[in-house]
């Protein structure tokens, strides 16, 4: 928080890490499952389906979309992150490079 502090007290514009897609807690409670990616957002970008369940990111275990929200939020724009998603059974790996969030 003190870097946001100081680049505001600087006169610069804070950037917020995005992602691109609406989650909500997975009905097993096992995950954010994804309800929809927007369109030529990073998670599309990067191959992410609504219907994914997001497991992790990078190293944080996630187990519902507050914990998906978090792990983004800890991030920077244009950090690469690699989400492990369950698709119709199966986990997979995706990388994604991380984008502004629209203000």
């Amino acid at each position: 928080m003190k870097s946001v502090a100081n680049t505001l007290v600087a006169g610069g514009t804070v950037q917020h890490a995005y992602l691109g897609i609406h989650v909500g807690d997975a009905t097993n409670g096992a995950g954010a499952l994804i309800g929809s990616v927007t369109a030529n957002s990073p998670a599309s970008k990067g191959g992410l389906k609504a219907g994914d369940v997001i497991t992790k990111f990078d190293s944080t275990q996630i187990t519902s979309a507050d914990d998906l929200t978090a792990a983004v939020t800890a991030h920077a724009p244009n950090d690469k992150a690699t989400v492990t998603v369950t698709r119709n059974g199966k986990t997979v790996q995706i990388d994604v490079t991380l984008g502004v969030r629209p203000s």
